[in-house]
């Protein structure tokens, strides 16, 4: 599990970014996602897939029920008040440095269909080859690399405009 926790806590995290989903923990989906592969592993069958395809196919169930459960949730919490400032380690123009690129990803890739967005999670953050990405979208291995390959090639195309 000390493996596959970084992996299944990065994807989660990459999922539930920039999304409505802040009061998820994606750290909390994570915890679900290995404890439903404990669970899953002594009646598991073996089919010749990747075990981390598997993994992350329940990762990717675990987060689509999370935001399922955020959306019939209708309390509004509010926050508790800090008992005293803190003091901010950053400077605030790395901040907004920081901000303004992780903003500038987030648009470039809500303009991909969803998928291109999936495989580029997969394959790029996590490190996931194009069979196990295959494995866990079901769909072959060629059609991820295509997708892949389109997706990077649109990205360059609209930075590339933007940059005139």
């Amino acid at each position: 599990m000390s493996i596959v926790q970084p992996v299944v806590a990065d994807y989660c995290r990459n999922r539930m970014d920039g999304t409505d989903a802040r009061e998820i923990a994606a750290e909390d989906v994570a915890q679900e996602t290995c404890l439903a592969v404990l669970t899953a592993l002594p009646t598991a069958k073996t089919t010749g897939g990747s075990f981390l395809a598997a993994v992350l196919g329940i990762a990717a169930r675990k987060v689509a029920a999370a935001f399922r459960r955020r959306a019939r949730d209708r309390s509004e919490p509010t926050p508790d008040p800090p008992e005293r400032a803190t003091p901010e380690t950053d400077e605030p123009e790395r901040l907004a440095i920081a901000a303004d690129g992780h903003d500038r990803l987030r648009r470039l890739m809500s303009t991909l269909p969803g998928i291109q967005q999936e495989i580029l999670r997969l394959r790029i953050t996590v490190g996931m080859t194009s069979p196990e990405t295959g494995a866990v979208l079901r769909v072959s291995p060629g059609l991820v690399r295509v997708n892949q390959h389109r997706a990077l090639h649109k990205l360059r195309t609209i930075i590339s405009e933007d940059d005139l």
